[in-house]
């Protein structure tokens, strides 16, 4: 799924902060991918601008290994890097995670973390291949992107390097003289978008759910292209999205909020039941007109299905009755 939206919820009660689930400062993002992909650029040009200070650290209880990077320009997002290659960064001790596994591992270890020291969101950074490889993947990091829904931390593929994707498919390019430089240029952005749906989307068929994913250009350059920076605004924005639906998750299917819906639930009973048995002895001792009976029914049904927030059928009814269907 390119992006460049879900079913709507209905509303749950606010939640006040606990041990276990407090209300976030900022969110956690692991920026993961092999090494030399290009993960330290894609942060720089996230967390710094012309206008803006410096990139600082910022430690966090859990993510020794990955110091977090943050910046005035977004202060709700804390970068982690995580980089991993296909052998042990010290060979004298092989029961050091390599790879993918070491990503898995650590996915595994940070869910011990509160949940304001967790992971929020993934970018799974991925090269864009420009030579003669077939995939953008390696086998194992297929294999972690189909397992991805079990993480249950949402993920966002970012590849890199698109650019010298162009510039290849442009050396390759063979036009007549008289063609001019836009025709060079169309045709040269066609032939490179077709190559990265075959090394980069077409192994994601098999992936589900759609992962979303963007496309980067420029990355290593000290001031990107303005397309390239709103795609930038894109990942952020939807980052944001993300991590806030799955930290609203999380704090959702906790024991407290648990507890307050089950609480919430007993209101309404209680409140229902007293409206019913007002309506009864209303109407058994005579206190309603019996041309009234239809009237009052017709409000204790309205009022019983807004205490609890269902759909009204009288309320629908009433709508479609005044819809005109062309």
């Amino acid at each position: 799924m390119a992006v460049q939206g879900s079913a709507a919820i209905p509303p749950s009660p606010p939640l006040e902060p606990t041990l276990d689930c407090p209300l976030l400062d900022s969110f956690h993002v692991l920026v993961a991918g092999a090494k030399d992909v290009g993960k330290t650029r894609l942060v720089h040009h996230i967390l710094r601008s012309s206008s803006c200070s410096q990139i600082s650290s910022h430690p966090v209880d859990g993510w020794d290994e990955f110091p977090g990077l943050t910046s005035m320009r977004h202060p709700q997002f804390i970068f982690h890097e995580l980089g991993y290659t296909q052998t042990p960064r010290d060979a004298s001790d092989e029961r050091a995670p390599m790879g993918i596994p070491k990503l898995e591992h650590f996915c595994q270890s940070n869910k011990s973390q509160l949940l304001s020291h967790q992971v929020h969101a993934i970018w799974f950074c991925a090269r864009i291949p420009f030579e003669d490889s077939p995939s953008a993947f390696s086998p194992a990091e297929l294999e972690f992107l189909q397992r991805h829904p079990l993480l249950e931390v949402p993920i966002v593929l970012v590849f890199t390097q698109f650019d010298d994707l162009v510039s290849q498919m442009e050396e390759e390019l063979s036009l007549p003289d008289n063609s001019s430089d836009d025709a060079a240029e169309q045709l040269t952005l066609q032939r490179a978008h077709v190559k990265f749906e075959e090394t980069c989307l077409k192994d994601l068929l098999h992936v589900s759910p759609t992962i979303p994913y963007f496309k980067t250009s420029g990355l290593q350059e000290d001031n990107l292209p303005i397309a390239s920076q709103r795609t930038l605004d894109n990942l952020i924005q939807l980052t944001r999205d993300l991590s806030q639906d799955y930290v609203d998750g999380v704090r959702q299917s906790s024991p407290e909020a648990r507890t307050l819906r089950l609480a919430s639930a007993e209101s309404h009973r209680e409140e229902s039941a007293t409206r019913a048995v007002n309506t009864y002895f209303d109407i058994l001792f005579g206190i309603m007109a019996i041309y009234s009976f239809d009237a009052r029914f017709d409000k204790l049904h309205r009022d019983l299905t807004r205490g609890w927030t269902l759909d009204d059928p009288h309320m629908v009814s009433e709508i479609y009755a005044h819809m005109h269907i062309v």
